[in-house]
């Protein structure tokens, strides 16, 4: 028997390389052959999207024409060495070159840390990320830690050059993987490692690291010294060569076969085509993400087999697949329809309306709780629109006969794949069953309450801005409801004043009162306020964000009422005690 499931095990050579592309490593591979060195070479890519695979496969492809080396920068991070992971990085090298330089340079390993320190602000804002223009920044005192420099730099080149000569090769490739994976300012420490110290003849670089973690990087370790263009010009002086994983000329179609085939199932192509459509258009062609979808799928499957179903099996398996795709990707729509089927509340007209582009676009018919709000308040067309297209594809595939009807019986089939799907779902706790059911009316609930709330303010106070969050996060509910408004103080501050809702049940709704700014005028809004600028009995509790009150649990009755007044109350006091005008 074959095991089942999918582990994140990177692929380790060309011949299970399962999306097609073996161009891309050929090209690279021939290209770091034959470069001109020294060559850095950066492999970006999201969490997931294969980078480690691909590096495998490419020195699978060239070690016996190079020297590989490999450095896995993510497992030395879990040992929490903070600052000796640079050291360890060089330590680790060095080794394995085996080289004479092992016992010449534990004294400029020492003093490396220190030019780190002294070095990174004055190389990157005023002569770049060059070794020599480094040394000619110390004063004469630090003359020592400017010969470290210069003898580290030539130990490691000894050390290359002695390896090739012993392996008769012509240059040593060495692969950095996970760099994504450290905290962003470590990272940006250890690629100045490898700029300063070891950008040596015959050596080519492989980094796993994606431009968005440098950038944030840079931000983190020079704060505002460095500006988006420094940033760019920090990635450019270490990369000579960025490629981006070509996830979207993944060969999906061939993916996806080969999946099915293992797991001993129907892989025709239509059945290939409809489940691509709901991959593209739900969790996206992250091979990691990919992986998690099809354990998730194999689970249900064995699951399902152990239950009397009167559902095809062909069909099963198809409405299995679609569902998944909906709950790890559409955790608002999966529970919406959840909750409708149990109720008898689900028709095929109402699914089909979930399919029609004009009636997404124009919001007409649209569920409530399936109107998206992003952060800006607004509704989040493009994300309605890329369910719209995962809903057509659902919805020809419980449509068995075709005739763009659903029937009570498609409808039925439908509901029982629907049912025990909930045992992988990655929803909170109690969003399945009764407790998911509670959550889609609280969230309309509290929705409708803050609609009505905001017409009572608009003439009071100003138009507020509404959002609704599009899934539930560690601090957030998919049930809060959020308003802020753009408000300054006397003195020329500006903050937002913002009041949420939140509930746990049916039965509870409580209401926060927060003033928040940007971090730069947050000491400024501090000194202003004092620590209780209500004087309520209870004070706010004081944050990197603002001040936050929790005021107090409201019944559902009077919700409406009683937070119009609160608002109404709290913009008051702001103005009687001289805050804003």
């Amino acid at each position: 028997m074959s095991r089942l499931g999918y582990t994140d095990k990177p692929v380790e050579n060309l011949t299970e390389d399962s999306f097609g592309i073996g161009t891309y490593i050929n090209g690279l591979c021939q290209f770091i052959v034959s470069c001109d060195t020294p060559m850095t070479i950066s492999i970006q890519g999201d969490w997931g999207s294969g980078k480690t695979s691909m590096m495998n496969m490419i020195k699978q492809q060239i070690e016996d024409k190079v020297y590989p080396i490999w450095f896995n920068t993510w497992q030395y991070s879990q040992f929490n060495m903070g600052n000796d992971l640079c050291l360890s990085f060089l330590e680790n090298l060095i080794t394995k070159l085996q080289s004479k330089a092992e016992t010449a340079t534990s004294k400029i390993l020492e003093t490396s840390l220190k030019i780190l320190k002294i070095g990174a602000k004055t190389a990157i804002s005023s002569v770049g990320l060059d070794g020599a223009a480094i040394v000619n920044v110390f004063d004469k005192q630090d003359s020592d830690i400017a010969k470290a420099v210069n003898d580290l730099k030539d130990a490691f080149q000894e050390s290359v050059n002695n390896k090739l000569k012993d392996n008769k090769k012509d240059r040593v490739v060495i692969f950095v993987d996970d760099l994504d994976r450290l905290n962003p300012g470590k990272a940006v420490e250890l690629l100045e490692v490898l700029k300063v110290f070891l950008d040596c003849e015959n050596c080519v670089f492989i980094l796993a690291v994606d431009y968005s973690v440098v950038t944030a990087g840079v931000r983190q370790k020079f704060g505002n010294l460095v500006d988006e263009d420094k940033g760019k010009s920090f990635f450019d002086k270490i990369i000579q060569l960025p490629f981006k994983m070509p996830v979207a000329q993944y060969d999906i179609n061939k993916y996806i076969y080969d999946m099915l085939k293992k797991m001993n199932m129907r892989a025709d192509s239509r059945i290939v085509q409809d489940y691509k459509q709901l991959i593209r258009n739900s969790i996206g062609f992250n091979p990691r993400s990919i992986k998690r979808l099809f354990n998730t799928y194999q689970l249900l499957n064995l699951i399902s087999d152990s239950k009397k179903t009167s559902v095809r099996e062909d069909l099963h398996q198809r409405l299995l697949f679609a569902i998944i795709c909906m709950q790890m990707t559409y955790e608002h729509l999966y529970a919406f329809i959840v909750t409708s089927a149990k109720n008898d509340e689900l028709t095929g007209k109402g699914l089909r309306t979930l399919a029609d582009p004009e009636v997404v676009r124009n919001y007409k018919g649209l569920p409530e709780e399936l109107r998206l709000i992003g952060k800006d308040g607004k509704i989040d067309e493009d994300e309605l629109i890329r369910m719209c297209a995962f809903m057509k594809t659902f919805v020809s595939i419980v449509d068995i006969d075709k005739d763009k009807l659903l029937s009570d019986e498609e409808l039925n089939d439908m509901k029982e794949i629907l049912f025990f799907s909930s045992v992988t779902s990655i929803m909170e706790e109690a969003k399945t069953g009764t407790g998911m059911e509670a959550d889609q009316k609280i969230r309309a609930r509290n929705r409708a309450i803050i609609d009505d709330v905001d017409a009572n303010l608009t003439n009071l106070i100003g138009d507020f801005e509404i959002w609704q969050p599009l899934k539930s996060e560690s601090d957030t509910k998919m049930s809060d409801v959020r308003c802020s408004i753009n408000l300054i103080t006397v003195s020329g501050i500006p903050f937002k004043y913002e009041f949420s809702i939140s509930s746990k049940t049916l039965q509870d709704i409580c209401l926060f009162i927060k003033f928040t700014c940007v971090q730069e005028n947050l000491e400024r809004l501090k000194e202003f306020f004092g620590p209780n600028p209500l004087d309520n009995e209870i004070p706010p509790v004081i944050n990197d964000k603002g001040y936050e009150y929790v005021c107090m649990n409201i019944p559902e009755d009077k919700a409406v009422e009683v937070i119009t007044e609160k608002v109404k109350e709290v913009h008051g006091k702001l103005k009687t005690k001289g805050y804003i005008v």
